[in-house]
């Protein structure tokens, strides 16, 4: 409705050349959520060609329509360069597989459990899972070099099970306290105001603690007994 409020206001966005005008839309959408999302999208089919659209989630859309693409090539580029480094390292694809493997695992479970705390209609922000992966493929896959290397030693000694148990045991220690030390650090941006931060936060240590008292304890032993064929 064009009162002399609503020209006023107009005049007062508009460009020195008269030929552009800047119009804010206020909804009361999530600015991350499908629906504030839709709108932005029927905005911009509107303007174009001449007009822009800015704001909270359009920026959000603009960053993941460029990053998408990154992000995928990067979730198959990342594992396969530590399969091939640990491979290397270990002359075992079997063994490499199951470690990178492993990590997969915690943090398909972290993302799993931050989803289920943060519960919202629009889901987790885009980039708090590819940060976590990063992160714990890089980091998670640290702490398993030391024990493989330790398993590694002792199984060229006698080729038992007894010897994945003694090295696990022997690195259990060192990983534990990384495990934990990890977790601490980020698990305090939990509390952060700013959600997220703290999905972030909380992402990392729990997949830092799932790893650490679940992935190693159980998972881990069993995958090197199937991986080196011992019985």
């Amino acid at each position: 409705t064009y009162t002399p409020q609503v020209i006023t206001s107009l005049k007062e966005n508009m460009g020195t050349n008269n030929r552009t005008l800047l119009i804010t839309v206020i909804t009361s959408y999530n600015p991350y959520s499908s629906q504030a999302e839709a709108l932005v999208s029927k905005i911009q089919n509107l303007v174009k060609p001449n007009g822009y659209v800015g704001g909270t989630t359009a920026t959000a859309m603009d960053a993941l329509d460029y990053l998408l693409p990154y992000y995928e090539i990067l979730t198959i580029l990342l594992p396969a360069v530590l399969i091939i480094t640990l491979s290397l390292l270990l002359k075992s694809v079997r063994i490499s597989l199951g470690a990178v493997g492993t990590i997969v695992l915690s943090i398909i479970f972290s993302l799993s459990i931050i989803y289920a705390i943060f519960r919202s209609p629009e889901g987790i922000l885009f980039f708090i899972p590819i940060t976590i992966f990063v992160l714990m493929m890089g980091l998670g896959n640290d702490y398993s070099t030391f024990i493989l290397i330790r398993v590694k030693e002792e199984v060229d000694k006698e080729r038992d099970i007894e010897s994945i148990i003694r090295a696990v045991s022997i690195s259990a220690g060192a990983v534990t306290a990384l495990g934990v030390i990890l977790a601490a650090s980020f698990g305090v941006l939990a509390i952060d105001p700013i959600k997220p931060i703290a999905e972030l936060g909380a992402g990392i240590a729990i997949a830092a603690l799932l790893d650490t008292f679940i992935i190693r304890v159980f998972i881990y032993p069993a995958l090197l007994k199937i991986a080196l064929k011992i019985k």
